[in-house]
C-alpha cells in the first residue's frame, strides 16, 4: 500500500518499487513468490501510471544524460549532496560523494562484522537506494538544464534520506565496534569529520 500511495503522490514514488528489493532477502523461505508477486504488481502499477503520459513542454529527451557522460555524474552528485551542500554546485557535489562513500563503507563494516546486525541494516539500505535511485532518475530527465538545477530546494527532502541512512548506519558500525571493544577506525573517523568540515563550509558559505 505504502508503494501505491508514493506512486501516485510523486513522479519518484515509482522508485518505491525497487528501492524496496533488498526487503526480500528477510523472506528466505518464500522471497520467490513474493518477489514475482511484487514484481507483478509494480509492472501493473507502472502500466496504470504511464497511461496517457506526456512529457511536460520545454524538457529535454532523456537521452541527454547519455550524450553528457561527465555533467550526469556531477548532476546526481550534486542533488544527493543538497542537504548539507549550502546551495552550492561546488560544494554539493563533494558532500553527495563523500556521503555516499560513508555510507557504504560503514554498511559493509556492519555486515561483515555481524550479521544479526543485518535486518537493521536493510531498512537503511531501503532509504539509501531509493535516494540515489530518485537523483539519478531526476538526472536523466534534467541534466540538460545544468548542475544549478540540482539544488533545487524540492529535492532536498529525499536527498536527506541518504544523509539519514548514513548517519544511523555510522552508528550502528560504531556501536558494534564499541561492544567488541574495538576503536573507530581512523578511515570511519575522517570521513565523518569531512562531512562535518563540508557541512561548517556550507553553513558559512551561506551565513
Amino acid at each position: 500500500m505504502g508503494a501505491l500511495l508514493a506512486t501516485y503522490s510523486l513522479s519518484s514514488g515509482l522508485l518505491t518499487w525497487a528501492a524496496v528489493l533488498p526487503q526480500f532477502s528477510l523472506h528466505k523461505q518464500r522471497s520467490g513468490r513474493l518477489l514475482a508477486a511484487w514484481c507483478g504488481a509494480a509492472l501493473l502499477v507502472f502500466a496504470t501510471y504511464l497511461v496517457g503520459f506526456e512529457t511536460p513542454p520545454g524538457h529535454l529527451p532523456w537521452s541527454a544524460c547519455l550524450t553528457r557522460p561527465l555533467e550526469f555524474p556531477r548532476y546526481v552528485a550534486t542533488c544527493l549532496g543538497l542537504p548539507l551542500g549550502a546551495f552550492d554546485t561546488v560544494l554539493a557535489p563533494f558532500v553527495g560523494v563523500a556521503t555516499v562513500i560513508a555510507f557504504a563503507l560503514a554498511a559493509s563494516s556492519v555486515v561483515r562484522r555481524e550479521l544479526r546486525d543485518f535486518e537493521r541494516l536493510l531498512g537503511r539500505c531501503t532509504l539509501a537506494l531509493f535516494a540515489l535511485l530518485s537523483a539519478a532518475a531526476t538526472g536523466v530527465g534534467r541534466v540538460g538544464f545544468g548542475a544549478a538545477q540540482a539544488l533545487s530546494s524540492r529535492y532536498s527532502t529525499i536527498a536527506g534520506l541518504l544523509l539519514l541512512a548514513a548517519v544511523v548506519v555510522i552508528a550502528l558500525d560504531w556501536e558494534q565496534r564499541a561492544r567488541a571493544g574495538e576503536s573507530v577506525s581512523r578511515g570511519s573517523r575522517s570521513l565523518v569529520a569531512l562531512l562535518a568540515a563540508l557541512a561548517l563550509a556550507g553553513h558559512f558559505a551561506t551565513a
